[in-house]
């Protein structure tokens, strides 16, 4: 099977998602896959160019050694409002060439922008379109005005998709407000590689390295730091009350939108080297990093983009066999409800206290690391995932034909 999916942000230099492992997982397979993606990184490039012509990586893996795959990112201008309009011009454009070239038997689609022309298109040509729906897309649009807008170009998306994947079952529901019928709409489980399973045979080596002292308790988040990761709110904290970390600290992995300010916090205020940001980090090296952890972070602030997700770094945490402290939200509660290795809190703050308190309670924190690691042994497997993606796209071929 052939497979070219339209990806509408960094498909190399982004976190690994979902889709990172499937697509990888099937070309290992033996099926062939296509990626044409957008740099959505472009505003924070020193080197950026008003028109950035078109680049072409090949042999990129992620998540699987040995696996060669070719991501093409269409010419862009990059210029704020504009930036998105061309992308989605640009990229139909080389979808046709690729089209050409080979033709897919499916369309997967990850994007906004375009994705109702590429149902069009795909319509047209006798080829499956499929939309992936990670949260709701249009929530993300940074100029509020024009949310109504890409809300409306979501709909129009979902109801033409021949099927809809989504990863939780509150997003399932929020297909179906959409309008897409249930029998449309496919749920996923996220999976968890055998070597976050194994993270704790290299993390103690790793807390070494990092200059972790034996009996310091770790607390961990790793992942996009976007505005509403509720970050920002426990740096303060920790500005204002620095002795909170006595016998502790705080190690995050990842870079983005608050990043920055969140150097800035550390340094205003002196919190190195209780507070450690390592930044953007290999996927190889994830394991070893979330091994050095004591107990891991989700504080996310509950808005519209994060009520209905469940992003996969949980499942990771508890795989890894971490306590998980997580914001109270609908889509994470539908997911894992209690006794499966997750504590809920309300704020941001509250989580910070819970995760520091948590060193005191032996007991509470082998309850929590036996109950998260066998929910991920039973609920998250990517062969099992990848099956099902496979099976479904075989389906959705085969009424092409």
């Amino acid at each position: 099977m052939h497979i070219i999916e339209i990806h509408e942000t960094n498909w190399i230099d982004r976190n690994v998602i979902q889709l990172h492992h499937i697509i990888e997982r099937m070309i290992s397979r033996g099926h062939t896959c296509e990626v044409i993606d957008y740099d959505m990184l472009w505003p924070t490039r020193t080197n950026r160019k008003i028109w950035q012509p078109k680049q072409v990586f090949t042999n990129v893996n992620k998540v699987i050694p040995g696996v060669s795959l070719r991501v093409t990112r269409p010419g862009s201008l990059q210029i704020p409002l504009f930036c998105h309009a061309i992308w989605a011009i640009s990229s139909m454009v080389e979808l046709r060439r690729l089209i050409q070239e080979k033709r897919p038997d499916v369309l997967l689609g990850t994007s906004l922008t375009n994705s109702y022309f590429l149902a069009l298109l795909a319509r047209a040509i006798h080829i499956p379109f499929v939309y992936m729906v990670y949260e709701p897309y249009y929530t993300m649009v940074p100029q509020k005005w024009i949310r109504s807008i890409a809300k409306a170009v979501e709909r129009l998306s979902l109801r033409a998709a021949e099927r809809v994947f989504v990863f939780t079952p509150r997003m399932k529901k929020y297909a179906q407000d959409m309008g897409v019928s249930s029998g449309r709409i496919d749920v996923f489980k996220s999976g968890v590689g055998q070597e976050i399973f194994n993270a704790g045979l290299s993390g103690m080596n790793r807390r070494v390295e990092l200059g972790f002292g034996p009996e310091e308790w770790v607390l961990f988040f790793m992942g996009w730091l976007y505005d509403f990761s509720g970050l920002r709110q426990i740096f303060q904290a920790i500005a204002n009350n620095p002795a909170i970390l006595d016998g502790a600290r705080l190690l995050v992995v990842g870079d983005g939108d608050i990043y920055a300010e969140l150097k800035t916090i550390v340094e205003q205020n002196g919190l190195a080297p209780k507070i450690l940001m390592i930044g953007k980090q290999l996927y190889k090296d994830i394991p070893a990093l979330l091994g050095c952890a004591n107990v891991c972070l989700m504080p996310s602030l509950e808005n519209d983009t994060t009520r209905n997700i469940v992003p996969m770094k949980v499942y990771e945490y508890l795989a890894a066999g971490k306590p998980v402290i997580a914001s109270r939200l609908p889509g994470m509660f539908a997911e894992f409800g209690f006794n499966n290795g997750i504590i809920y809190t309300d704020t941001p703050i509250e989580a910070l206290n819970m995760a520091l308190t948590l060193a005191k309670s032996p007991s509470l924190v082998k309850q929590l690391k036996v109950e998260g690691r066998c929910y991920a042994e039973q609920n998250a497997n990517w062969d099992e995932t990848t099956d099902k993606f496979e099976e479904i796209l075989v389906s959705v071929k085969s009424t092409k034909l």
